[in-house]
């Protein structure tokens, strides 16, 4: 049977179009995915928090009602540098997004650890920002403030190494149900977040980072006399070493009386 051109034609569109249809979704629209490139760098916003004053409500008296104190708050910050890349939902309704896994461990040991969601959010998954620059903020353990770190390293002494690394993937999230733990502190939730992978890049070079040799709290942290208390303080030391200098001159100037009557 001869097959007209026109005919043959068609057929060969519909068979390119099933096996485009058949292909991965990151094969459809020619997206790889490159080696992530990042950087880390320590941030140390640590600081003093000034001694507090105040006038003691029975005495009058100027005190000291709260002494200074340290606050310690150092971090790392990876910046990963985003690969240009717009979600979309898939020809099954799959919203496709890129997401990171970064992994890090001491320079001297082999025990990665990997962080690809936030930690006290199992079902957040670390995904790429709609800027230039992903980057990701790692708290030390040590820190004693008030900021929060949704991401935390353990504690690094100064001079330590670290090693990190970067992956980056494609992928959706369903949502699914599950069987809530009837165990006490457990997460009693009954919904969890999977993630499902379509494409992954390779792991990134190793960059390493050095603490610094560590800088300790300033000594100058004893409270400072308020202004009044200092005026005071001047005047009762001028006062006291006035009354001195008297006393000194009123012995060496005591009159002695000399009876020149006639014999």
């Amino acid at each position: 049977m001869k097959i007209k051109r026109e005919n043959f034609t068609v057929i060969v569109i519909i068979g390119g179009l099933i096996m485009w249809l058949c292909l991965p979704v990151s094969a459809q629209l020619g997206t790889v995915l490159n080696t992530p490139s990042f950087t880390v760098r320590h941030m140390d916003n640590s600081y003093v928090v000034p001694a507090a004053y105040g006038i003691d409500p029975y005495t009058g008296k100027n005190i000291t009602t709260e002494m200074s104190y340290y606050i310690v708050n150092n971090s790392l910050i990876v910046s990963i540098k985003n690969q240009p890349f717009t979600p979309y939902s898939d020809n099954n309704g799959n919203y496709i997004s890129m997401y990171y896994n970064v992994s890090a461990k001491g320079h001297y040991g082999d025990s990665w650890s990997y962080y690809y969601h936030y930690q006290d959010s199992p079902n957040d998954y670390i995904s790429a920002s709609s800027s230039g620059l992903t980057n990701l903020v790692f708290g030390l353990q040590g820190n004693n403030g008030s900021n929060y770190y949704n991401l935390q390293l353990g504690s690094i002494p100064p001079s330590g190494q670290v090693d990190f690394r970067v992956q980056s993937y494609l992928a959706y999230i369903t949502v699914i149900n599950i069987t809530p733990s009837i165990l006490p502190f457990q997460d009693h939730s009954n919904q969890r977040a999977v993630l499902t992978v379509i494409q992954s890049s390779g792991l990134s070079p190793i960059q390493t980072i050095t603490m610094p040799a560590g800088s300790s709290p300033p000594t100058n942290m004893v409270p400072e006399f308020s202004a009044l208390a200092a005026t005071v303080l001047v005047i009762f030391v001028i006062g006291l070493a006035v009354e001195m200098v008297i006393k000194k001159v009123s012995k060496r100037t005591t009159l002695k009386f000399v009876d020149v009557s006639c014999q």
